[in-house]
């Protein structure tokens, strides 16, 4: 049920920020370069990086490892004000580290990792954000793959 609701999240979020931006702006620089690589190379390799190993990574890098780091650093007393700072610090690094060539491509990413945060924060289970975050990933390599 996490993982419908999630999804739903996730697209309804990116419908909004298209309706708020508009749906005719330029693809961030990840997208850019997943398409350029799917068209020349449409390999299994790549599918697993894309889809398995690529999420795995980031939700122990930005879900787990960063808001570690970032708790320890906070002095505040109160645990669940830490944990939400350290959670928005993070995915704040995962929006950048997708290559937002704008505002819109920087809040959709954002978005993604938020709705992740969420799943993370609220289940306080890691491998659920990375089922999550597979799947979206995986429905987005079939959207793409189909439409190339």
């Amino acid at each position: 049920m996490i993982l419908v609701v999630s999804i739903l999240a996730i697209y309804g979020l990116s419908f909004l920020l298209d309706l708020i931006f508009g749906s005719n702006l330029t693809n961030p620089q990840n997208q850019e370069t997943i398409e350029s690589m799917l068209r020349l190379n449409f390999s299994p390799a790549l599918i697993a990086y894309i889809v398995f190993l690529g999420p795995l990574v980031e939700e122990y890098t930005f879900r787990e490892y960063l808001p570690g780091v970032f708790r320890k650093i906070f002095k505040r007393r109160d645990q669940d004000v830490k944990d939400i700072i350290a959670l928005i610090m993070a995915n704040i690094l995962f929006s950048l580290a997708h290559m937002p060539t704008d505002i819109y491509s920087f809040l959709v990413y954002f978005s993604i990792g938020f709705v992740l945060v969420l799943v993370r924060f609220f289940t306080n289970n890691l491998k659920l954000s990375g089922l999550v975050h597979i799947f979206w990933n995986l429905l987005s390599t079939l959207i793409l793959y189909f439409a190339l």
